[in-house]
């Protein structure tokens, strides 16, 4: 599609800000809504191949979950562990530079110059992509996500498409907020209470006095000499060797099963449901 072949993108953007305020978009999860925004974009003719953002959670071990829409590919997704930040290929993308301060990038990527700035420019014009925009959006509670389209026709974005874009980042960012306070509680709830009684909870059963009868088999266990090994080593030894010994055990009930309801000091206790006999 040309320039020329394109159509007013200001209308466009007014069917999209009015369809991110349907019933229909608030009842689709965040995959389904990037999913369907990318082929609204594109049905109305606005040249974007590619939509980036990710969502955050509070869990112990994970960041949060990259998404990455492409047109004709579908969606993909990843988790992102908390040492990624810190990781060369992070430090060197343009979402690091947003987080740095920068509120909005954009490489014109059919310019050689322009596109080695950063090493995922390159990848992406290889894919076919010749223009990129990333933008910061400030959620209520200071931290910062990211939003990025590309295209990929021949001369790029025009002005008055970038324009009509910004028009729904305030928009797309709420649903990625929104979405990023509700992937947190679920996963904390997950993490401190277990998949089971998380569910619970987030279904309503949270009331003093409420409860679930179920036949199991009850797990406990603790650590062998740990008083001994707690009096003799540093505290850095110590939760060293809890975090090891809690990930093995962990592991081994959940693979059969099992669900994991509190640690105790050095203790590990859990249940096997018995729903079938």
């Amino acid at each position: 599609m040309t320039t020329e072949d394109a159509k007013d993108p200001r209308l466009a953007m007014e069917e999209i800000v009015a369809w991110f305020g349907s019933e229909a978009c608030r009842s689709l999860s965040i995959e389904d809504s990037t999913v369907a925004l990318g082929a609204l974009l594109d049905a109305h003719g606005l040249p974007v191949c590619r939509i980036g953002t990710s969502i955050f959670t509070a869990h112990p071990e994970i960041h949060g979950r990259e998404l990455i829409w492409v047109r004709g590919q579908g969606l993909r997704s990843r988790t992102m562990p908390h040492g990624l930040l810190d990781s060369p290929e992070f430090r060197d993308s343009p979402i690091a530079s947003i987080l740095d301060g920068e509120r909005r990038i954009r490489r014109r990527l059919w310019i050689p110059e322009e596109r080695a700035s950063f090493p995922i420019l390159e990848t992406l014009h290889r894919d076919g992509a010749t223009d990129y925009i990333v933008n910061g959006v400030r959620f209520g509670d200071g931290r910062i996500a990211c939003i990025s389209c590309a295209s990929d026709r021949p001369s790029g974005f025009t002005e008055p498409e970038m324009a009509a874009l910004r028009t729904i980042l305030p928009l797309a960012a709420m649903r990625v907020e929104v979405e990023s306070l509700r992937y947190s509680m679920t996963s904390l709830l997950s993490v401190y209470l277990g998949p089971n009684a998380a569910s619970r909870v987030l279904r309503g059963a949270f009331r003093r006095g409420t409860g679930e009868s179920l036949d199991a088999a009850i797990w406990f266990s603790d650590l062998r000499n740990f008083t001994t090994l707690s009096d003799h080593h540093p505290p850095e030894t110590v939760v060293a060797v809890l975090d090891a010994h809690f990930e093995v055990v962990g592991a081994a009930v959940e693979a059969h099963g099992g669900e994991i309801l509190k640690f105790i000091g050095d203790a590990v206790l859990a249940i096997f449901p018995c729903s079938d006999g």
